[in-house]
């Protein structure tokens, strides 16, 4: 059976997202921890790249509330 209901978002292992919908995915996880990264930068004050610093804290399987899992 495949997902082909409009509302629901089938993730296939090794599918790629359109490069716009990454975009947005990350600008979402940006807004929600906005307010760790306002208390990280209380002690690292000598931030160069924060958007870096932003995407190496996003858990490295999960975009969106959708967690990709390997099976």
């Amino acid at each position: 059976m495949t997902g082909t209901d409009p509302g629901s978002i089938t993730l296939v292992p090794g599918s790629v997202w359109p490069r716009w919908k990454e975009r947005e995915c990350r600008l979402l996880r940006i807004l929600e921890i906005q307010k760790e990264f306002v208390l990280y930068t209380k002690y690292k004050r000598n931030v160069k790249n924060k958007e870096q610093i932003i995407m190496n804290s996003m858990p490295p399987r999960f975009y969106c509330g959708i967690e990709v899992s390997d099976d």
